[in-house]
């Protein structure tokens, strides 16, 4: 199911893909008066104290948590992130930095492997919300990149908020930076050629399917 719809637009989230940023700006468009307590976030970032957007629909702990089609919205986008890099996200922020869970990267993959990751996202667990961000794309994407219109990648933000400004919000959005990892204090992390190939291993469907 798309996590929001507005001007027959339709945009899927993965975790980890950029969402924190376009839900920021969903609030703004909601609520123009939040763009100074938006702009004086740095670092790490929690939409929570100024209020998650109204039209945010989040499927993570819905009764429908992964994807679905809209086939009645003409205009669907996503973006999309190289999985590699999507992994070391996830795990430097949310076991690293904010500490939901104490796994080592070996047990993380390990979960993957095993489809235990997914069947915690897909519970009411304490751990589905963390699991949920490790959970690979095309869970949340579906397999057919066709299916969007526009498929953007992560690195290419700049061209995000032009799509926003002109096809979703109709209105000039602020610079707004979810997640300054230069001036956060997160930990970095490391992996050698053997969890390396593991990961891309377990996420080979999303490679396959273009979530890459």
């Amino acid at each position: 199911m798309p996590n929001y719809v507005l001007n027959n637009t339709a945009f899927y989230n993965a975790p980890k893909n950029a969402g924190t940023t376009i839900r920021m700006w969903i609030k703004y468009n909601e609520d123009q008066n939040a763009l100074g307590d938006l702009q004086q976030l740095k670092g790490y970032y929690n939409l929570a104290p100024f209020g998650a957007p109204k039209g945010w629909i989040r499927n993570i702990v819905g009764p429908n948590r992964f994807f679905q089609r809209r086939d009645d919205v003409n205009l669907r986008w996503c973006v999309k992130r190289d999985p590699l890099a999507r992994f070391v996200s996830a795990y430097r922020d949310k076991i690293l930095n904010e500490k939901i869970a104490n796994w080592t990267v070996d047990e993380t993959i390990e979960l993957l492997e095993n489809g235990r990751m997914q069947k915690i996202a897909e519970s009411d667990a304490n751990l589905n919300l963390l699991a949920a961000h490790f959970v690979p794309q095309y869970v949340w994407l579906g397999t057919d990149t066709a299916y969007y219109s526009h498929v953007f990648d992560i690195t290419e933000m700049a061209a995000v908020k032009e799509f926003c400004e002109k096809v979703v919000f109709n209105r000039p959005l602020p610079d707004l930076h979810a997640r300054d990892q230069s001036k956060s204090k997160t930990q970095s992390v490391t992996l050698p050629d053997e969890q390396i190939v593991r990961i891309r291993k377990v996420f080979a469907k999303d490679y396959e399917v273009g979530w890459a």
